[in-house]
């Protein structure tokens, strides 16, 4: 699985979220990695509240523990993942 080098930064309440571009699903949907830890959790094992919003574990070594999902807009399912309670205690990266 190829990923892009290119990183998209989506803001949503004063937040800030590195996601990254893979190659699209067998269907042609864009699929996008995120680390566990923008998203507020302590490990990268999947449990019922992430697969509940649609992340899978990524199970490449390339990027060491993060979740794959699927999305046309960032910036709506950044504002999914906060409103079902996932990034609690988000980084942000003021130092890029």
């Amino acid at each position: 699985m190829a990923w892009s080098a290119e990183r998209t930064i989506t803001t949503t309440n004063g937040n800030t979220y590195d996601f990254w571009a893979i190659d699209n699903d067998v269907n042609g949907n864009p699929r996008y990695l995120v680390h566990f830890l923008q998203l507020g959790l302590k490990s990268f094992n999947g449990t019922k509240e992430t697969r509940a919003v649609g992340l899978k574990v990524y199970k490449g070594k390339m990027f060491g523990g993060g979740f794959v999902f699927t999305s046309y807009s960032l910036e709506q399912s950044a504002k999914w993942f906060e409103d079902k309670g996932l990034c609690k205690n988000p980084i942000t990266n003021a130092a890029k």
